[in-house]
């Protein structure tokens, strides 16, 4: 809407519903609550252009001239140079954040999974090392008379094993 000469309607707003740049050449002879702030701020004119980010408005820059100075005719296309590096600044920063978020997720998951694996490996193999020692310790029970050698071999094994365990 560039090149409004009067309006009642804030710049942000005009910038809002067209999505593109927006003047408001003279507050003077415009009415409503706006147009009494901009007078009261010494506004003369005002031009205003969208800050868009991924495809969508985030915000607005706004420039205003005091007085009844008149604001360049380029005023807005040297805030849209503007606007575009804020936006990718912008762009950049949740960009940035979204990545240290996944990063974040990644990290977590991976720290899930290994103490998941450890305490499978570890719970697995405790058991099978409290199976084992009992079979021994069976064994050894079971040893005939006259294998005092076996049976000491048996209990140096089963007491290697609850080493292990321990």
């Amino acid at each position: 809407v560039t090149g409004v000469q009067t309006c009642a309607l804030p710049i942000s707003t005009l910038v809002h519903q067209t999505g593109e740049a927006a003047r408001v050449e003279d507050y003077g002879g415009s009415s409503g609550a706006f147009a009494d702030a901009g007078r009261g701020w010494g506004f003369g004119s005002a031009a205003g252009v969208p800050i868009t980010v991924g495809g969508r408005l985030w915000g607005v820059v706004t420039v205003a001239s005091a007085g009844t100075t008149a604001m360049p005719p380029d005023t807005e296309a040297r805030l849209a140079a503007f606007t575009e590096l804020v936006g990718t600044a912008i762009a950049n920063a949740e960009g940035q954040a979204a990545l240290a978020a996944s990063r974040a997720r990644l990290v977590a998951a991976a720290d899930e999974a290994r103490r998941r694996i450890e305490r499978d490996l570890h719970d697995g193999a405790q058991q099978r090392l409290v199976t084992i020692a009992l079979r021994l310790r069976a064994a050894q029970a079971a040893a005939a008379e006259g294998t005092d050698a076996l049976v000491a071999r048996l209990d140096e094994v089963a007491d290697g094993l609850e080493a292990a365990l321990e």
